[in-house]
Parts: structure tokens; sequence; C-alpha cells
């Protein structure tokens, strides 16, 4: 069963927030029973909630917070005997480097999550920031790109058209968003979480 879509913090899914996705923690949590797997990446927007309320407490919310929300989901996905894999935010056009992409170690919500990885018992959190640079590093270093065709295109400071991987500073092409799933897929083979004896290669 898929929920995801872009654009949302972790406080408007668990608190339900109203769009034109109406899905929220309370409802995905009556979907899943005893031997099920809970796939979930929220953090890309986070990062900016969380730096806003380091900056002013009146605003975001801490990552302190974040994290809970996340203990709280552990909690439940724990309840029923299901299993629950957290992916970390991946790599983005601007998160460059030296002419490389680096991951998202340093941004606060990807903290939070390693955190949350050594704090929770039964909670596997795979690093898409690191996993994702490093196979467009490999893109760099094999010429099948160079770091300019990957982002988005510019002239004179504008963009002008999406890159073969983003069509924006965090959005994927549809090349970008395959390969992304396809990471993730090999990720959770090398993961032992018991996910991987269902992937199917044709």
């Amino acid at each position: 069963m898929k929920h995801g879509h872009g654009g949302w913090t972790m406080k408007d899914f668990m608190d339900g927030k109203e769009s034109y996705h109406k899905c929220s923690w309370e409802s995905i949590k009556t979907q899943f029973a005893t031997g099920d797997y809970v796939i979930i990446a929220l953090g890309t927007n986070d990062t900016s909630q969380i730096s806003a309320y380091n900056k002013n407490p009146e605003k975001g919310y801490s990552a302190e917070q974040f994290k809970n929300w996340y203990k709280e989901i552990a909690a439940d996905v724990k309840a029923k005997g299901a299993h629950l894999i957290v992916l970390t935010p991946p790599a983005a056009a601007y998160t460059v480097k030296d002419g490389k992409f680096i991951g998202t170690d340093e941004w606060a919500a990807t903290q939070a999550l390693f955190e949350l990885r050594d704090e929770v018992d039964g909670i596997t959190v795979i690093d898409m920031g690191n996993t994702l640079a490093d196979q467009l590093n490999e893109y760099i270093d094999n010429q099948t790109y160079t770091l300019e065709d990957m982002v988005v295109q510019q002239e004179d400071g504008k963009a002008v058209g999406p890159g073969a991987i983003f069509v924006d500073t965090v959005h994927f092409s549809e090349e970008g968003a395959m390969l992304m799933a396809k990471l993730i897929v090999e990720q959770i083979e090398a993961s032992s979480t018991g996910l991987e004896e269902y992937i199917v290669r044709k």
C-alpha cells in the first residue's frame, strides 16, 4: 500500500493535516498487521523546521520532537509485530562540495535519524543520503553524466530546464526517481530485515 507524497513534514504526517492527500499516521497504523513492513521516508522538509526552531523556539519544532514522533511510530509498529524501515533524506541537487555530491549527514533530520537508530531497538535506518551521493559520483567518475548534466540546467543564473536526475533543488526527474527506487531495493536486499526475501528480480 502506497501513501507517500511530497511536501509534508513529520508534523503534518502526525497531525493528519488536511490536503489533497488525506493520509496520516493515525489512519495508516490501522492498515498493517503482524509480519508486515512499514517503510517511511521523511526528513527533507523537516530539516528547515528544525533549523527554524533552533533560531527561534516559537517556530518549527526541535530535533528531539522529530525523534519523538518517530519513536511513537516505532512503538505502534512494534506493538503490532510489524517491522519498521526508515530512510534518511537523499542527497539533493545542491548537496555538492568540490564538484562532487555529498550525503545529508549534516542535515538536522538525518542526524536525528542516526540517533534514533542508536536509541530504539528494532528500527532499520537506511542511509539514502550517502547511498545516492555515491551513485551520482560514480556517474561523474565513469562519465555517464557530468555534475551539470544531473542538476537543473541554468543560463545566466536562471533555471532553463530540468537536469537528468533533478528537476529542481530536491525533486527527481523520472530517471532520478527510478534510480532512487533501484537504490532502495538494493539497500533493502543488504539490510537483513527479512524483506529481502520478498524481492523478485525479473
